[in-house]
């Protein structure tokens, strides 16, 4: 009986002890949806209105001006008609009204702080020496894209698609306010493919490329023939996004593009190209010298204007 009350024990233990495997997280809204409440180019204020308007924004400049004290610090004049959020005006407040629609909170200051190696959509750069806060949309090895709000320090301008060097943002970095979540960004299917028109006998390249959602894609890649009704696939969902594929006989064929990621987000994307007949073999040997050059260098010279045509289009 002891033996048996230990081993389950131990196996209690064991469990506990496993790591735990989160859930996919994301934000609860989209980027998307963000940039469909603030527009890109309007003006996170209330001029004109009285009051504050911190869900609305206008198509006019806000009026304040930033003033150089001359004791090593600058501050603003003529805050009114700024919008505030989360007891925050400008920039930061603009980020805290972003924020609580994304996350469900007032403000990011409470958030965990990182560093650029560890920067993800959703979390919050504090750079400009202190200066300004911006919403991280997407970042790559090189470059960081972000939101912001008064981004020039003089009239509340919203800016969407914003982007800096790593380098450029370390310059001047505070921190970096790490979200509880990635932000969702929605999936996008950006495939394409090598040619829209070949013989029989050429090969058509398929290059898979997804973007947005949660990274990590897999991709799956069919095509319908010219007399089938379905697709069959070519290539069954993995990380392999290139695929060279030879048609056998002329006609109009379709692609049809999965891309799927790791929240099991997948966008469809369908592509077609056209494959006609082989060109006929002509043969010059049963005429005359003179007649057979000049056919030959039209033949060339048509040849060489194609090529010329596929490599600079």
């Amino acid at each position: 009986m002891k033996k048996a009350l230990a081993l389950l024990l131990a196996v209690v233990v064991m469990i506990l002890s496993l790591p735990s495997v989160p859930a996919q997280a994301l934000s609860k809204v989209s980027l998307s949806k963000l940039m469909e409440m603030f527009p890109d180019g309007k003006y996170w204020n209330h001029m004109g209105m009285y009051e504050n308007n911190p869900d609305g924004w206008t198509d006019i400049p806000c009026d304040h001006v930033l003033v150089d004290s001359g004791l090593g610090y600058d501050y603003y004049v003529g805050l009114g008609s700024c919008n505030s959020f989360g007891d925050d005006v400008q920039c930061v407040g603009f980020v805290n009204r972003l924020v609580y629609e994304a996350y469900g909170v007032d403000t990011y200051k409470n958030w965990k702080q990182t560093d650029l190696d560890h920067v993800k959509p959703g979390d919050v750069i504090r750079f400009k020496y202190d200066m300004h806060s911006v919403l991280v949309t997407s970042a790559d090895k090189d470059t960081i894209t972000y939101g912001e709000c008064n981004g020039d320090f003089s009239d509340c301008q919203i800016r969407w698609n914003v982007q800096a060097t790593r380098e450029e943002i370390a310059e001047s970095l505070t921190t970096v306010f790490s979200a509880p979540a990635a932000l969702s960004i929605p999936l996008a299917n950006h495939s394409y493919l090598s040619d829209e028109t070949l013989r029989v006998g050429g090969t058509v390249t398929v290059e898979c490329f997804g973007q947005g959602g949660d990274e990590r894609y897999t991709y799956e890649v069919a095509v319908k023939l010219p007399d089938a009704k379905d697709y069959t696939v070519l290539l069954p969902y993995g990380k392999e996004s290139h695929l060279e594929y030879t048609p056998e006989k002329p006609g109009q064929y379709q692609v049809k593009v999965s891309v799927k990621d790791t929240a099991k987000q997948v966008a469809d994307k369908e592509l077609s190209f056209t494959v006609q007949k082989k060109l006929p073999i002509v043969d010059f040997s049963g005429l005359d010298s003179g007649l057979q050059d000049t056919l030959q260098f039209a033949e060339q010279k048509l040849l060489s204007e194609h090529i010329r045509k596929y490599l600079i289009r």
